[in-house]
């Protein structure tokens, strides 16, 4: 069974609700690029395709030293699924998570992993 993990990133009043597969889920807990010396933010490696080609994505990944791993997390599409798990639309609350998590099941997919960080 296929699973779908989910990136929850509040702020500003909103939460945004992020459905990933297995691989973009590794590449997010994967390590981080080197920084060199005065630099502080730079261009990720191993970066997905479906995240790095994504129709909405506009330049490469970057990722910074003060959250890389929330930089990832934002740079992620916002559903990787077609036809029936899609959540565009629920109301996101923390309520509708329940709803959300009912959906990925009934539609024949394991809820995996969440990740909670920062919209910004």
């Amino acid at each position: 069974m296929a699973k779908v993990h989910m990136l929850i990133l509040m702020g500003g009043g909103d939460i945004y609700v992020h459905l990933i597969n297995d691989e973009v889920w590794e590449w997010l807990n994967s390590p981080l690029p080197k920084f060199p010396e005065g630099k502080y933010s730079v261009e990720d490696i191993g970066v997905p395709d479906a995240v790095a080609n994504h129709p909405d994505r506009e330049g490469p990944v970057t990722v910074s030293t003060g959250s890389p791993y929330n930089d990832r997390a934002m740079a992620c599409p916002f559903n990787m699924f077609e036809g029936e798990l899609n959540i565009d639309h629920f109301e996101i609350t923390m309520k509708s998570m329940g709803e959300i998590t009912q959906a990925i099941t009934e539609c024949g997919y394991e809820v995996g992993e969440t990740y909670e960080g920062a919209a910004y």
